[in-house]
């Protein structure tokens, strides 16, 4: 068990988001699957299947079921979110890439897909990429373009925006996703230790060149989840937030201008996360 100044994470011993709660409300939703990580090698993706907690390190080992393959991540519970980062992986398989997620929420109010964070009138949950690395998405494509221009409606709470404002709306991103039992969230890490040959900017064979950037160990994500204040979300959708900011997480995330809902760069997140950090070293904290 997890805690945060306001939410609870359960990460159970088969490797799975069992739980997020905040002021008590569960938000996963139920009989989904929500891996904490997958692997994916030989273009197969294997979810977690198992778990082991070392509480003196605040590590877990992840096993993959079947496959000869496991990850250790490391835990870092704040006042203001869960740091989690791969700081390990055996197996003599090359792993192509690591997807965090995607973790399967009951929300379903307003989506920010390029953000990571859904929410309803009253709660809300981010997931935010911790270095340049990490990616907010799923990796659907092998070019990591994300999905831009899909057109569906959007059934986002909104107290006054007209319905052909809704209807037939251009999505961009898929850090969060609308799901039919509410939403998702998931983010990725490439391997890209090897040259690629993929599909780019309408060339069918585009050489993707290697980069030394540790692979996917290393790959850093931040939970957050918090209560909203009545009345805080726009009518309109921003068109990077969707409207989906909240006062505890412009406080607690440090990734919103106070008093507005406009997202302001990833950085300032890992900037915050870095100084709790440092506060946390200096107190003698993991």
């Amino acid at each position: 068990m997890l805690t945060t100044q306001h939410a609870l994470f359960r990460i159970d011993t088969s490797g799975q988001v069992s739980s997020i709660q905040c002021d008590g409300r569960e938000l996963v939703a139920a009989q989904q699957s929500s891996p904490l990580i997958s692997l994916r090698i030989g273009g197969v993706l294997h979810p977690a299947r198992e778990a082991r907690w070392d509480s003196q390190r605040n590590h877990l080992t992840l096993g993959f079921g079947d496959l000869d393959a496991s990850a250790v991540v490391a835990v870092q519970p704040h006042v203001s979110h869960i740091a989690l980062e791969v700081r390990e992986i055996q197996t003599r398989a090359q792993v192509e890439l690591l997807v965090w997620g995607p973790y399967a929420l009951s929300l379903s109010g307003l989506i920010g897909e390029v953000v990571g964070v859904v929410r309803n009138q009253d709660v809300a949950v981010g997931i935010q990429a911790l270095n340049v690395k990490t990616l907010g998405g799923f990796p659907s494509e092998e070019s990591d373009i994300a999905p831009d221009g899909v057109i569906a409606d959007d059934h986002g709470l909104y107290t006054d925006l007209p319905l052909s404002l809704r209807e037939k709306q251009s999505w961009r991103g898929d850090t969060a996703t609308a799901a039919p039992y509410g939403s998702s969230l998931q983010a990725y890490c490439r391997n890209r230790d090897h040259l690629r040959v993929i599909s780019n900017w309408g060339h069918a064979q585009f050489q993707a060149q290697p980069l030394a950037d540790g692979g996917c160990i290393g790959s850093r994500i931040a939970f957050v989840c918090g209560a909203c204040q009545p009345g805080t979300h726009r009518s309109g959708r921003d068109r990077t937030s969707r409207g989906t900011s909240s006062p505890n997480l412009e406080r607690h995330m440090g990734k919103a201008i106070a008093g507005c809902d406009v997202f302001v760069p990833d950085s300032r997140l890992r900037r915050a996360h870095n100084r709790e950090c440092d506060r946390d070293d200096e107190a003698g904290g993991a």
